[in-house]
């Protein structure tokens, strides 16, 4: 069985081009929120990230979507404290492992 941190690592290494481009980061967990969610900083050389893990329980892939979308829209209308999803290899804002 794989804790938490190796498979947020093996998303970060398989999944987004800042690491799978050789970029050394460094992964932190965090404490979760209270719907189960799994949070990690993520520290590379010039920027820093959050990787979430939405709780297993939780299935609801086109909320999760429009969430992102929502989050995308502030950024481009000039909300400076967006927190704005990365894309995936895939061109997806959320990996599904």
């Amino acid at each position: 069985m794989f804790d938490e941190l190796s498979i947020a690592q093996a998303v970060l290494r398989q999944q987004f081009r800042l690491v799978a481009q050789g970029e050394r980061c460094d992964l932190q967990p965090l404490s979760g929120g209270f719907s189960g969610a799994s949070v990690f900083k993520v520290e590379c050389s010039e920027d820093s990230y959050c990787l979430r893990r939405w709780p297993p329980s939780y299935s609801a892939t086109p909320r999760i979507l429009a969430i992102h979308q929502v989050l995308e829209l502030a950024k481009k209308n000039g909300v400076g404290v967006a927190p704005v999803p990365l894309k995936s290899q895939s061109g997806s804002t959320l990996a599904e492992v």
